[in-house]
């Protein structure tokens, strides 16, 4: 895949963002990436993989953030921020051993 079917596939799903008005288009940005993927030469799989790698990086990881900063008041929250860090490392390296599957 090149660069350009790249970034047409991403252009083309990120545009179901803006046309559904729930959540930032969630579920459509996720189905209309994969079709796009998946037609452009990549297995249904790896596409979909990608699509939702994608969206939890752009989406939901700021979201979940954002929510743990804005309730930062809380003592459970504020122990858990503490440990950002390593949470952070954890999450990566599952993310590197389910890639390896």
């Amino acid at each position: 895949m090149t660069l350009a079917e790249a970034l047409i596939a991403y252009h083309g799903a990120y545009l179901f963002a803006f046309l559904i008005p729930f959540a930032q288009g969630s579920g459509a940005v996720e189905l209309a990436g994969t079709s796009l993927l998946t037609a452009l030469g990549l297995p249904a799989p790896t596409a979909l993989a990608a699509v939702l790698l994608w969206r939890a990086h752009e989406l939901w990881f700021p979201f979940l953030l954002g929510t743990a900063l804005l309730m930062q008041r809380e003592p459970v929250i504020r122990r858990a921020l503490d440990r950002l860090p390593a949470l952070l490392l954890l999450w990566s390296g599952i993310v590197g051993m389910v890639g390896l599957l």
